[in-house]
């Protein structure tokens, strides 16, 4: 275990591993392009590149248990959370099948799966400070789902 451990270490660049320990811009020499991947959980379609932008926007919400609508291709985001499970995503086909497996789920939890629309995504919820006490507890709950 110890020798693959080792060989994993000596194919880490020197400018990476001079910086462990360090915030993420200095162990990667500034800010790390990532390009956020949004797929409907029963299809697997792709978002258009709008609706991809309002789903983006909602990654931050500090919410728990609610369905908001991304305009305008019409997709669904639940944002579970804790005993309601992780973010999902079901595009405009597919928001019924989403409602319908949440539903069956997570439905004997409480109210918040049989919520019924229109969801209208009324801005971010959440501060700044309560994201920074989240990160720092290593809370799930202010991250996105994988």
């Amino acid at each position: 275990m110890e020798a693959t451990w080792q060989r994993a270490h000596d194919r880490i660049s020197p400018s990476i591993a001079s910086g462990v320990g360090g915030d993420a811009t200095t162990r990667y020499g500034g800010g790390v392009p990532v390009t956020v991947v949004f797929r409907c959980d029963v299809c697997g379609a792709r978002p258009d590149p709008e609706t991809q932008l309002a789903l983006e926007r909602q990654l931050l919400d500090l919410r728990h248990g609610e369905y908001v609508d991304a305009d305008p291709g019409r997709w669904l985001a639940w944002h579970g959370r804790g005993m309601y499970g992780p973010l999902r995503y079901a595009c405009g086909e597919h928001r019924g099948d989403l409602k319908a497996l949440l539903r069956q789920h997570h439905g004997t939890l409480g109210w918040h799966p049989w919520a019924i629309g229109p969801h209208p995504w009324a801005g971010r919820r959440g501060t700044d400070r309560a994201r920074r006490l989240a990160r720092s507890l290593r809370s799930t709950f202010g991250a996105p789902a994988s």
